[in-house]
C-alpha cells in the first residue's frame, strides 16, 4: 500500500510539472508573457540568456521532456503489479538530472538575473519532490524488482482522470496568457554599461550610423543559433530603411567553438581593411562541417580579398589590435553576465544605458514597441 501511495504521488507530481513545463513552453510559442505578478521577473528571465541554456533549446522543452518521462513511468509501475528495477532506476536519475538543473537555473536567477520566475520555482519544487517519493519508493522495494498489490479499475481511474485534468489544463493555457509580448530591461546596473559602453568607438556597424535606434549583438562565429539568426537581422534592419543600425560584438565560446576567438580576430582585421561584415557573412554561409582549422577560415579570408599573410600575422599575435578589440568585447560581455549567443540590446538614442535585451525572434517584437516606432518615426508600418 505505501508503494503505491508514492506512486500515485509521483504521478500527481509529474502531471504537474508537465503543466508547468507546458504552460511556459506555449508562452514561448506564442510569444506572449506568462502571468507573474507585479515583479515580472518570469519575462526578465525568460529574456536572458540562460532561459536557452542547452542545445539552443529553450528550457521550458527539457523540463517538459523529463516530466512526460517521469509521468509515463509512475503510471507503468501503478498500473503494474511488478515493479521493475529499470524502472525505478530510470525514474530516479531523471528527477537526480532534473533537480540538479533546477537548482543551477535557480542560481542563476538569485546571482546573476537577479529575477524570480515563481514558475521556474514551481517546476524546481515538483522535481525535488518527485526525487524524494522515488526515493521513498526505491527504498521500499529495496530497488528489486517487487510485486505489489495487483492493480485495479481504481488505479486505472486515478491515472485517466489525473492525465485529464492535466490535459485540460494544458489546452486552456492560451486563454491564460493574455499578455502581448513585453521586454524586460536588462538585469544590469546602468553603471555597467556606462563604463563599458554597448557601442564602442570603432563599432562594427550595419546600417546608418546616425539611425535612431541601435540593435548590439553579442555573437559566435561558429554558433548555429548566430548563424540562423544573421541573415535574418540583416533582411530586418535594411526593411528599416536607415532608421536602425545593427552593432556587432564578439562572444566566442571557446569552451564550445575552438575556432571562435580565432574567426572573431580574423573578423577584426577584416573591420580595418572595411570587410568585416564580408567576412562574418562568408562564414556564416561556408559550411559549418567545412571549418576546421585556422586554415579553414584563413580561405575564407582570402576570398573576401585579405591577405592570408596578413591575417595570419594578426592572429597568431595576441597584442595585436583585432586581438585587443575581441578581448574588450569578451571583457564587456562578461560584465554583462552574458552566458549564451546571440544576445541583443536594443535602444534609442539617448537610453544607451537603459536597453531592453532580446533572444532570438524577439528582436522584431521589440522594434514594433511604440517607443521605438516612434524614435523611428513609425519607420516600418
Amino acid at each position: 500500500m505505501a508503494a503505491r501511495l508514492f506512486q500515485r504521488l509521483s504521478l500527481i507530481l509529474s502531471l504537474g510539472g508537465i503543466f508547468v513545463s507546458a504552460v511556459l513552453a506555449i508562452a514561448h510559442v506564442l510569444g506572449r508573457n506568462v502571468p507573474c505578478g507585479a515583479s515580472r521577473g518570469c519575462a526578465t528571465v525568460a529574456a536572458h540568456p540562460s532561459s536557452h541554456l542547452l542545445f539552443g533549446l529553450d528550457n521550458a522543452y527539457l523540463g517538459l521532456a523529463a516530466y512526460l518521462v517521469l509521468a509515463v513511468l509512475a503510471s507503468m509501475r501503478l498500473l503494474s503489479a511488478r515493479v521493475p528495477r529499470w524502472n525505478l532506476t530510470l525514474s530516479y536519475i531523471v528527477c537526480v538530472a532534473g533537480v540538479a538543473f533546477s537548482g543551477y537555473l535557480t542560481y542563476l536567477e538569485i546571482e546573476v538575473i537577479e529575477a524570480l520566475c515563481v514558475w521556474c520555482l514551481a517546476s524546481a519544487v515538483l522535481i525535488t519532490l518527485l526525487l524524494v517519493t522515488t526515493a521513498a519508493e526505491f527504498q521500499i522495494t529495496s530497488g528489486e524488482e517487487s510485486t505489489t498489490a495487483p492493480s485495479g479499475r481504481r488505479d486505472f481511474a486515478f491515472v485517466l482522470v489525473a492525465s485529464a485534468v492535466c490535459l485540460l489544463g494544458v489546452v486552456a493555457t492560451p486563454a491564460m496568457l493574455r499578455e502581448k509580448f513585453v521586454p524586460v530591461k536588462a538585469p544590469i546596473p546602468p553603471g555597467k554599461f556606462m563604463q563599458f559602453p554597448l557601442v564602442p568607438t570603432d563599432a562594427n556597424i550595419f546600417g546608418d550610423p546616425n539611425a535612431p535606434v541601435t540593435i548590439v549583438e553579442f555573437a559566435d562565429l561558429q554558433c548555429p543559433s548566430c548563424r540562423s539568426e544573421f541573415p535574418k537581422i540583416k533582411e530586418l534592419v535594411s526593411s528599416y530603411k536607415g532608421k536602425v543600425r545593427w552593432i556587432f560584438r564578439h562572444y566566442p565560446l571557446t569552451n564550445e567553438h575552438p575556432l571562435a576567438l580565432t574567426g572573431a580576430a580574423m573578423a577584426e582585421f577584416a573591420a580595418t581593411k572595411g570587410k568585416f561584415f564580408d567576412f562574418v557573412t562568408a562564414v556564416y554561409n561556408a559550411d559549418p562541417e567545412s571549418l576546421k582549422s585556422a586554415d579553414d577560415l584563413l580561405k575564407i579570408a582570402e576570398s573576401v580579398g585579405l591577405s592570408p599573410t596578413e591575417v595570419r600575422a594578426q592572429v597568431t599575435d595576441e597584442s595585436s589590435v583585432a586581438f585587443n578589440r575581441v578581448s574588450r568585447d569578451v571583457q564587456a560581455a562578461s560584465v554583462y553576465g552574458l552566458v549564451w549567443t546571440p544576445t541583443f540590446f536594443i535602444f534609442s538614442t539617448g537610453n544607451e544605458t537603459k536597453p531592453d535585451v532580446a533572444v532570438g525572434d524577439e528582436v522584431q517584437e521589440v522594434l514594433k514597441l511604440k517607443k521605438y516606432q516612434q524614435a523611428m518615426g513609425n519607420a516600418g508600418q
